[in-house]
């Protein structure tokens, strides 16, 4: 199968910091991520910072948490759906940071 082609656009609300951008991209097979705006995002996924903070820490799953409407995603949809194993592993991999959830 052919490697994943995908750039999606992360925006979080409310955080210590103010809001923030980041984006993951998949181009020729390598995964990246980085802040700012992802040129061209095929999706953006938009949260509140508590609710970035509970998906993180693994309190929510984010399928719960756009049924109930706390994380909204407009573009591709199917696309997101389509790149579920790999975000989930995204997920994974960054469970092994020392993450500081400041105010959380």
């Amino acid at each position: 199968a052919a490697p994943h082609e995908t750039r999606i656009q992360q925006i979080v609300t409310g955080g210590p910091g103010g809001d923030a951008r980041y984006y993951f991209t998949v181009d020729h097979g390598v995964a990246q991520i980085g802040l700012g705006e992802a040129e061209g995002a095929e999706a953006t996924i938009a949260q509140s910072y508590e609710t970035a903070v509970a998906i993180s820490k693994r309190e929510i799953a984010p399928q719960e948490a756009f049924m109930q409407g706390k994380l909204r995603v407009n573009g591709n949809l199917m696309k997101l759906l389509a790149l579920q194993e790999v975000l989930s592993a995204l997920g994974k991999a960054v469970d092994t940071l020392d993450v500081d959830y400041a105010g959380a």
